[in-house]
């Protein structure tokens, strides 16, 4: 959501700046070559293509996670991310393959100097493996419409212009219910209140929920954690 800030999609832009590259980053992730540059060259460039978890191995050509540095002007042409993911896996595989549908060849550093560590810790699972690789197999359909064009899917709630970053609070809406059947998973809101979610709307834990944050849905001010 960042991107679409700065960018101008959204009335926040003005706080934020001008960027023209931008790098994305998980935070489980370190370079072990410090001569891993950090910048965005002609093509948007995937600096994690040789991760030690994945055994040093590019999976397949429309990897584009991790760690990935693209061009402003590249990333509003392929209209951004999607918004139609939830939890984990997909997101990035979708914004690889809108990337080469664009005409952009994905670069990547040589395996020695591209080669990452990946931080130790619980390894999450993909929420709906079916829905993301169905989502995945129509990225270049649903490119159009499904990205930086529907900025109204989240709201951005605050903005603090830090020294070294930019916080940014945002409320990226419900999960759909079809994200969640049949699994248990956590929902967690803005006062650290945790709450099991079984995939029906009626089947959370207490403690109850506090109808005062409730508006058109019970989940509207819960956030997704695994």
């Amino acid at each position: 959501m960042f991107i679409e800030v700065v960018i101008g999609v959204r009335p926040d832009a003005r706080r934020c700046g001008s960027v023209d590259c931008v790098v994305f980053h998980d935070v489980d992730l370190v370079p072990i070559d410090d001569r891993n540059l950090y910048n965005c060259p002609e093509n948007p460039r995937h600096l994690a293509a040789w991760v030690d978890t994945l055994g040093f191995q590019l999976l397949y050509d429309h990897m584009f996670g991790g760690v990935t540095a693209i061009k402003m002007e590249q990333f509003m042409k392929v209209n951004g991310y999607s918004n139609s993911y939830w939890g984990w896996g997909g997101e990035d595989d979708d914004l690889g393959k809108r990337i080469i549908s664009k005409g952009y060849s994905i670069e990547r550093p040589d395996s020695v100097q591209g080669a990452m560590t990946m931080i130790r810790h619980v390894q999450r699972e993909a929420t709906q493996p079916k829905l993301v690789l169905s989502l995945v197999s129509n990225a270049t359909l649903r490119m159009a419409k499904d990205g930086l064009s529907n900025p109204e899917t989240w709201r951005v709630l605050q903005i603090q212009i830090l020294p070294l970053y930019h916080y940014l609070l945002v409320n990226v809406g419900k999960p759909p219910v079809e994200w969640f059947r049949s699994t248990n998973k956590t929902l967690q809101n803005k006062d650290g209140d945790v709450y099991d979610y079984s995939g029906d709307e009626g089947a959370i834990s207490s403690p109850p929920m506090d109808t005062k944050k409730t508006t058109t849905s019970k989940f509207e001010n819960y956030d997704y954690m695994d």
